[in-house]
């Protein structure tokens, strides 16, 4: 789902209340009892959404938004162990099936990789996250952003700039790095 502003809110107050609604779906996702690999993907990308959004309302957040930035960042960092796992280990069957790892080899990286994140600190990260989405909600939701049109739209017109040079950066060179940074 996209932000979604209420044309009958003040500005600041429209933005504000679509923040929160996207944070509110990412803690929905991680309060089951079990989250799965959508749930925790679905509040990764609401983090990232939310970032970018912050990323807009900075000047009118003041010191509010490095708090609220910082402690969404940590909490999709709590998140993103168990999927970093996860591809590393459809990479190592991939390599497996593609015959570029012995059956030996592959049981000892795969022991390995079992080793770097046990299943038992799923549930430790996922706590984690879902008590720093809280503390971010908090503080945003007691922030008061005076959103000033001219700066928001100052602020968006940085940002497409700053997004066209990443592509021609990106289209011009075709290196990994370049087309992952424009991605983000």
């Amino acid at each position: 789902m996209t932000f979604a502003l209420d044309p009958r809110q003040l500005l600041d107050r429209a933005l504000q209340a679509a923040a929160l609604a996207e944070l509110d779906r990412a803690l929905a996702r991680l309060e089951c009892a079990a989250p799965g690999r959508e749930d925790i993907h679905d509040a990764r990308k609401s983090s990232k959404k939310l970032r970018a959004w912050l990323r807009l309302l900075k000047p009118s957040l003041k010191r509010r938004y490095r708090l609220v930035d910082g402690l969404l960042r940590d909490g999709a960092r709590h998140l993103a162990a168990r999927r970093d796992i996860e591809v590393a280990g459809q990479t190592l069957l991939r390599l497996r099936r593609g015959r570029h790892l012995t059956a030996a080899e592959f049981r000892m990286l795969e022991r390995a990789l079992a080793r770097l994140h046990p299943p038992s600190s799923d549930a430790r990260d996922i706590d984690a996250a879902r008590a720093l989405y809280t503390a971010a909600r908090v503080y945003l939701a007691e922030a008061a952003p005076a959103a000033d049109i001219a700066q928001l739209r100052k602020r968006l017109a940085c940002s497409q700039a700053k997004c066209r040079r990443g592509l021609r950066r990106a289209s011009a060179s075709r290196a990994a790095d370049d087309l992952h940074a424009w991605r983000k």
